[in-house]
């Protein structure tokens, strides 16, 4: 009999003890707020339209200014004490030699408050401009990269992208330059799947005739680099670029269900060595009744996490869309030799719309370049997009401000 009661009194205490559990969790669940898959992977975010302005054309120190494809906020420079401040950024121009040797300028972007107390942009004015240069600092030549993408380093160096030129057989090209001179100081090694081969039975200045490789205005369209960690240039940092669209060898069939894939190639720079430790395939949306599709900039937000701009042309003209994505749960894909059909056992970048700009009430523009700026009066930061206006004159520069508002956890 002591067995028994041994037995039977702790099994009700136990089973008190579980309804009680089981109660109490069940309220608590019921009191927090439910979190969903995707809101766990991507910080909270919005962005406000704030102002557009139009740079008309024009020139400057005999270069046409046009044609910009890349945007960075120069952070070591601090704005002039005035009611209206103003910010100094780069601006690259994808120019490759037509109006003058490839170059990078020098923008003053003033902001104001307005009367009802709406942060805009007040001025755009032209300050300087670099030419770029080889190593032994002799000016580039016309035609020998085709410059898109721009991000300053931690060692307050500019590293710029090349699409590459398919028809002179000059392939893509991550290259690093001084601001001050325009010198070239550095290279990133670019895998050789990057590269064109080209059939021999065909003409070698068409596209049809690459079986792997860049595609012609395809290449290094993106390029940003998080310093998040780095206090000093001599700590390690990384270096992220993207392809405007699917390499040769990825290129989607017209039967596929899929967009483009494009590819981002992931560094770690170590000591000034940039070193390739993934890659990763972003898939492109394909809006109704668009011809082109491209990934045309990339901005890290920190801890794998990014801003995407998406650009699409089509009958109506130009749609851009702002994506948060993410590499962190994506699949390693420096081994796969193409990303054609269905990718079972590959797990792509994955993204969420933030904003559709044909929703802020304005035509948007050919816009390709994609940077923060300096903090607003309310504490949040800027957000400042640009457009290439392909050397037309009846295209302007559009210089979009955003309020960008980021969960502080």
């Amino acid at each position: 009999m002591t067995e028994q009661r041994w037995i039977s009194f702790p099994v009700g205490r136990w089973l008190l003890l579980f309804f009680s559990l089981l109660l109490a969790g069940t309220l608590t669940a019921c009191s927090l707020p439910q979190v969903t898959a995707q809101e766990r992977i991507f910080p909270q975010l919005s962005l406000t339209f704030l102002d557009e302005y139009q740079l008309p054309p024009k020139t400057f120190e005999d270069t046409v200014v046009g044609g910009l494809s890349a945007i960075a906020y120069r952070q070591n420079q601090p704005p002039a004490d005035t009611s209206e401040p103003v910010y100094h950024f780069y601006a690259l121009s994808d120019d490759s030699g037509a109006f003058a040797t490839p170059r990078f300028y020098e923008l003053g972007i003033s902001f104001q408050t307005n009367e009802i107390g709406q942060v805009e942009i007040g001025q755009v004015s032209v300050e300087g401009v670099t030419q770029l240069r080889d190593e032994e600092g002799e000016l580039l030549p016309g035609n020998s990269l085709d410059p898109e993408g721009m991000a300053i380093s931690p060692r307050d160096t500019l590293y710029i992208s090349s699409e590459g030129l398919l028809r002179q057989d000059i392939g893509p090209a991550i290259e690093e330059y001084e601001p001050q001179t325009g010198r070239k100081v550095g290279s990133v090694p670019i895998p050789e799947r990057y590269f064109a081969t080209k059939s021999e039975d065909q003409k070698a200045n068409q596209e049809s005739s690459i079986s792997r490789g860049v595609r012609e205005n395809r290449g290094f369209e993106s390029l940003t680099i998080d310093r998040s960690g780095a206090a000093s240039s001599r700590e390690p940092w990384r270096l992220f670029a993207a392809t405007e669209t699917s390499l040769a060898q990825d290129k989607a069939t017209a039967e596929a269900e899929h967009g483009e894939r494009a590819r981002l190639l992931h560094y770690l720079v170590v000591d000034n060595q940039p070193q390739l430790i993934a890659e990763h395939a972003y898939e492109l949306d394909t809006p109704a009744l668009s011809v082109f599709t491209g990934l045309s900039e990339l901005l890290t937000l920190g801890n794998g996490n990014f801003l995407a701009l998406e650009r699409s042309l089509g009958l109506f003209g130009y749609r851009v869309k702002i994506y948060q994505m993410e590499t962190v749960t994506a699949t390693d894909t420096s081994f796969v030799p193409t990303l054609k059909g269905t990718l079972d056992e590959i797990r792509p970048i994955r993204k969420r719309l933030v904003l559709d700009l044909k929703k802020i009430g304005i035509p948007v523009d050919n816009l390709e370049g994609m940077t923060l700026g300096p903090r607003l009066p309310d504490g949040s930061r800027s957000l400042l997009l640009i457009s290439d206006n392909n050397f037309e004159p009846e295209q302007n520069t559009q210089i979009l401000l955003f309020r960008l508002q980021m969960d502080s956890k």
